[in-house]
């Protein structure tokens, strides 16, 4: 028997988070939008609305504008109240988490060109420029 002749009948067996993996990092919006119904909207102006302009960009605008409103014109009836104060604490609520995540993407940051200052002295000086070039824009 030929030692080489076990690999032509030799089982391959995957077990799960085995074998080559691949995964798209591009998100596909295409799939959102292609669902809408034709009866409900043209889903090729809705991907350009969204691609101008995020629900959540839109969202802020008509929330803005209603608090700004309703601050000028008291709401009237309990319910109207409430809904006032729900969507005012949604927004700051919103806020918050908009700050924590800027804060966070700062600090990784600096820490980022901490790390390339004690590592590489060149390329840090080399960042250093592109930054003050960006900076004095």
């Amino acid at each position: 028997m030929y030692p080489w002749m076990f690999w032509l009948w030799a089982p391959q067996v995957h077990y799960p988070w085995s074998g080559d993996v691949r995964q798209r990092i591009e998100p596909d919006i295409n799939g959102f939008f292609s669902g809408i119904k034709a009866s409900a909207g043209n889903s090729e102006v809705e991907r350009k609305a969204f691609e101008y302009a995020t629900y959540g960009k839109q969202l802020g605008l008509v929330t803005n504008l209603l608090l700004d409103i309703a601050e000028q014109q008291k709401p009237v009836g309990e319910k109207a109240i409430k809904a006032k104060e729900k969507l005012a604490e949604i927004k700051d609520h919103i806020e918050t988490l908009k700050i924590q995540a800027t804060s966070a993407s700062v600090d990784n940051l600096v820490g980022q060109l901490q790390y390339l200052k004690n590592s590489s002295e060149s390329d840090y000086e080399r960042v250093k420029v592109k930054l003050r070039a960006l900076l004095n824009q």
